[in-house]
């Protein structure tokens, strides 16, 4: 009994593949478990957050955005924190919907800019790297002026959409070549700490 289930059963996804899979106890299910990369910065009053979770990618960003309400109520000072989200419609699939909204809209809430995406919903598709594109020159200030990081999670073919995305942004806003622009997001993924870090599937 969850307050998403309305006081009715809720049955987990993978739990409830796994029981149905399991038919006596010596079955064996392999699985493994693979610790998450994504680490907030250690100086959250200067280092902007971008998460970019459609789907079931928002997963690990929900984590963010509350453990960014807390610190906030707390009296932390936090830099600009945007999560671009994405799903097909926004009254089937826009997952914690009222939470991240409230996350947005509360003088308590974490997010600097929430930025939506829901593919079927209009004459064209839309996904969460044209959002990005919309706003490459706010990206671009955010992660060369200001060294913010970046989080992508969901698929791999996302990922590689949001990463041709930051190409293009790095390029034009950031007056680059190519090879430039592909430097540049390299050099992102090996600072320390890492300023751009995926988890794809």
């Amino acid at each position: 009994d969850t307050p998403e289930s309305k006081g009715g059963e809720f049955h987990g996804v993978a739990s409830t593949f796994l029981c149905h899979q399991i038919k006596e106890e010596r079955d064996a299910v392999l699985a493994f478990v693979r610790p998450s990369v994504f680490r907030l910065p250690k100086d959250l009053a200067a280092t902007p957050v971008i998460m970019i979770g459609p789907g079931t990618g928002l997963a690990p960003f929900r984590a963010f955005v509350q453990e960014g309400n807390w610190l906030k109520k707390k009296g932390e000072k936090l830099a600009e924190w945007h999560l671009y989200f994405g799903c097909q419609r926004s009254d089937k699939d826009f997952l914690y919907a009222e939470e991240l909204k409230e996350a947005f809209e509360s003088p308590d809430g974490c997010l600097t800019k929430l930025e939506t995406a829901f593919s079927r919903e209009g004459e064209h598709k839309i996904y969460v790297q044209n959002r990005l594109h919309d706003n490459g020159d706010e990206i671009w200030r955010l992660l060369d002026e200001h060294k913010g990081m970046l989080f992508v999670c969901g698929s791999t073919s996302m990922g590689r959409g949001v990463r041709d995305t930051l190409l293009a942004i790095i390029q034009q806003y950031g007056d680059k070549s190519e090879e430039q622009a592909h430097e540049y997001l390299r050099d992102m993924q090996t600072a320390t700490p890492h300023r751009y870090v995926t988890e794809l599937w």
